[in-house]
């Protein structure tokens, strides 16, 4: 993993300064944590469902959150029609399970709606500025989705997770 590039200079210091030192800095991160270990990526939807369950928590509750809802349920179809209380009870790790539950519901039913089916595959053949509306036109954003204008950074971390062609380009 390489020190990306400083575009502009702290205060004080020469760009080259400010690189070494951002390389020192990188360097005695590795030491001490290692290289980070990515997760692996997942299906689309997958993605989706996680990113919504990622807002205000963590990884390990994300996970859990995830864990149990794909534990609950034989599938996205399952959850999309299940009755609200069980999608929040199911996904309580994660916290805000209100506003989450209900919001993976009605994302799945949106989908469901424009596309016919709970598939996003498609999207992995499209550039990342046709990819990203849809998703955004697909979960109707709103002030608790995390797929909002003010947060475009996650509808491009969910484009860029469904192929090469997206992370290419960003």
């Amino acid at each position: 993993m390489a020190v990306k590039h400083i575009t502009e200079k702290p205060a004080g210091l020469s760009r080259r300064v400010a690189a070494r030192r951002a390389g020192r800095v990188y360097a005695a991160l590795l030491k001490e944590y290692g290289q980070p270990v990515w997760r692996n990526k997942l299906p689309a939807l997958d993605e989706l469902v996680s990113t919504i369950l990622s807002q205000n928590t963590n990884d390990i509750n994300r996970d859990r959150a995830f864990e149990a809802l794909r534990a609950r349920f034989s599938s996205w179809e399952a959850v999309r029609d299940a009755p609200e209380t069980e999608v929040v009870a199911a996904i309580r790790p994660a916290g805000l399970a209100n506003q989450k539950g209900p919001r993976i519901q009605q994302v799945l039913r949106a989908i469901t709606q424009q596309r016919g089916a709970l598939d996003l595959d498609f999207l992995r053949d499209l550039p990342p500025t046709t990819a990203i509306p849809i998703l955004k036109a697909c979960c109707r954003p709103t002030p608790t989705l995390p797929l909002t204008s003010t947060s475009s950074g996650t509808a491009a971390r969910c484009a860029t997770r469904c192929g090469p062609s997206a992370r290419a380009a960003f």
